[in-house]
């Protein structure tokens, strides 16, 4: 079981028949009746979130390249060009020396953030920002 059903609005009518529906198009799925207006059943859906995401495989142990999915460029006066994004697979650490699509450019890693917290790697799944230096980089 990887999915949770939410039925919301269960204050306003109710959630038996759309509980019902929803096992029966997901019977993989956990369905939990919820209200966000009383409160009523949202501990028991981020309960459920809990149970399915303690199943779930995190990214960081998936072998491969590093790929991370760029969605901020900019420069910081006397630490060169950042990026951000979400590092989809692999790691990056500092001293790394990555090849950037498109264009085949090779990027030396001078620095790695998490969170606005430097580390020595970033493990898949997470928030980066990465500091690239340009000197020396063209080794692969």
């Amino acid at each position: 079981m990887r999915r949770v059903v939410a039925v919301t609005k269960a204050d306003l009518a109710d959630p038996a028949p759309a509980l019902a529906a929803a096992t029966e198009l997901l019977p993989q799925a956990e369905a939990v009746a919820c209200s966000a207006r009383t409160g009523d059943g949202v501990e028991a859906v981020a309960a459920a979130l809990d149970r399915v995401a303690a199943r779930v495989r995190h990214r960081s142990v998936r072998p491969g390249e590093a790929v991370l999915h760029i969605d901020r460029v900019f420069t910081i006066r006397g630490a060169g060009t950042v990026v951000t994004g979400t590092l989809w697979s692999g790691s990056i650490s500092r001293g790394d020396r990555l090849r950037l699509l498109p264009g085949e450019r090779v990027a030396r890693v001078r620095g790695v953030q998490v969170h606005d917290q430097a580390v020595s790697t970033a493990p898949a799944g997470q928030r980066v920002a990465v500091n690239f230096g340009w000197r020396g980089a063209q080794g692969r």
